[in-house]
């Protein structure tokens, strides 16, 4: 079971598997419960169920929402939605980014998360990933080109989104377009679930979904950095759509400024090659904490790694939360700000 860490208690907990992983992961009930469950027939009844008040009333009152998805159920009863579909897709407005806390300069210094999220780090060997331990994912395939500048000697970041996390994605640092956003695989909805317990415990449908899912690549260029990185938001086994919010005619897109949103969504990565690497530093919990069979939850605007340029001093780099660095840009920790 992979292990999730919590930043507030410093713990780390089994990360507990959704009823519709486990009914698709085992043998030959999880065949069936594949052929059942993961088809384009049930996934648009599964929208039109959700979309439904009367039946998300009937679902939530029932206990079986709590039974399909514990997550989605408490969003759904935490908050007024009017069903169990804009529970899952809901969105945050609120602007995380502090203004006159921080000089822009300062600011530029860190690249934060582009969504609330699981996160989980891999490295990226030549031009492959080993996501899971047996699981590989082609990084060409992946973002649609053999440019190994966009890759070479880097990271992978994957942001798995969960029904109780808001589907709003980010800018994650001041970024302009380079190429795209380009859609692949749009008419092929379902691939697989690209939820990391389903791929880490399923036997028999290991595939590597994150390169074979309908997802929407671009190629941007951290404007503070100079260096390339490549952005991916990537379908599940219901997507919906993946909408582009952004102004297409703006220069430089802030960093978390809106990119985009999921109508039934799953995840989102981004590729850093190593010459960007080179420049930033991993905060050592996020590092620690999202490697191997562990992931951490962050939420939108979460300082993920920073400059390698900052030696020392205190920055506020979201709404309630500074970062202080000190022993010559080596050391780091997060500091809430009342």
């Amino acid at each position: 079971m992979l292990s999730l860490f919590h930043f507030d208690s410093g713990e780390l907990k089994g990360l507990p598997v959704p009823l519709e992983v486990a009914l698709v992961c085992s043998g030959w009930k999880g065949s069936i419960g594949r052929f059942f469950l993961l088809n384009r027939f049930v996934s648009k009844m599964a929208g039109l169920v959700f979309y439904s008040k009367a039946m998300s009333r009937f679902l939530y009152f029932s206990g079986i929402a709590k039974a399909m998805n514990a997550q989605l159920s408490e969003t759904y009863g935490k908050y007024n939605y009017d069903n169990l579909n804009s529970a899952f897709i809901h969105q945050y407005e609120r602007d995380i980014y502090p203004a006159g806390d921080a000089s822009q300069a300062d600011k530029e210094k860190f690249i934060s998360s582009p969504a609330d999220s699981y996160l989980s780090i891999r490295d990226i060997a030549g031009d492959t990933v080993e996501f899971l331990p047996g699981v590989f994912l082609n990084v060409p395939k992946m973002i649609g080109t053999n440019d190994n500048e966009l890759y070479l000697n880097g990271k992978l970041f994957v942001f798995t989104l969960k029904p109780h996390h808001g589907h709003t994605v980010d800018f994650p640092v001041s970024s302009r377009i380079l190429s795209g956003p380009r859609e692949y695989n749009k008419k092929r909805l379902f691939v697989g679930s690209t939820d990391l317990e389903f791929i880490r415990h399923s036997r028999s449908h290991k595939k590597a979904v994150l390169d074979e899912n309908h997802r929407v690549v671009t190629i941007l260029e951290a404007a503070a950095f100079r260096e390339k990185y490549v952005f991916l938001e990537i379908g599940a086994n219901i997507v919906n759509s993946i909408e582009q919010d952004f102004g297409p005619n703006v220069a430089i897109h802030p960093r978390g400024s809106q990119k985009s949103h999921f109508n039934f969504g799953s995840t989102v990565a981004m590729v850093l090659p190593g010459s960007f690497m080179e420049k930033v530093n991993i905060i050592s919990e996020i590092h620690w904490n999202s490697t191997g069979d562990k992931v951490c939850e962050v939420k939108r605007g979460t300082a993920l790694f920073y400059s390698r340029e900052i030696k020392s001093g205190e920055f506020q780099v979201s709404d309630g939360t500074a970062m202080e660095v000190w022993s010559g840009g080596e050391k780091i920790r997060r500091r809430v700000v009342e």
